[in-house]
């Protein structure tokens, strides 16, 4: 977090993470299928 973008690429990652396990994901589970190309996209109200 050195840079504006790695700061910026940090909250994305915390966000995506922190609203995993609000909805009962796992956020290794989710981390994995973002990086396998299959991400997690939480249902809209």
């Amino acid at each position: 977090m050195r840079t504006l973008t790695g700061a910026e690429h940090f909250a994305a990652i915390r966000s995506y993470t922190a609203t995993a396990t609000r909805d009962g994901i796992n956020t290794l589970d989710a981390l994995i299928t973002a990086a396998t190309g299959n991400p997690w996209i939480p249902t809209t109200a």
